[in-house]
């Protein structure tokens, strides 16, 4: 069985802050620096940290700016201390 199936390739742009960061991140799952390994250990930060927000009971439906729904996410975070270890 394809363990890609049902998966969808997507570009995000991103500032290269946050790139950084998640280099940083995902160097520790990965065992070489090749530009795949580092793109499949981006895809597992991003996949972990959405899996987590999905499974949280924070709303961003109403959410118009990005702004917003940073201040969402991170109010969430901060009222559930099972989130927020």
């Amino acid at each position: 069985m394809d363990e890609k199936r049902g998966y969808v390739q997507m570009d995000v742009p991103m500032p290269q802050d946050m790139v950084a960061y998640l280099a940083a991140l995902s160097a520790r799952f990965n065992t070489c620096n090749t530009c795949d390994d580092q793109s499949n250990g981006f895809s597992k930060l991003v996949q972990a940290m959405l899996d987590v927000l999905m499974d949280s009971e924070i709303d961003i439906s109403g959410c118009s700016s990005e702004d917003e729904v940073v201040e969402m996410i991170r109010d969430g975070f901060a009222k559930n201390s099972r989130l927020s270890r």
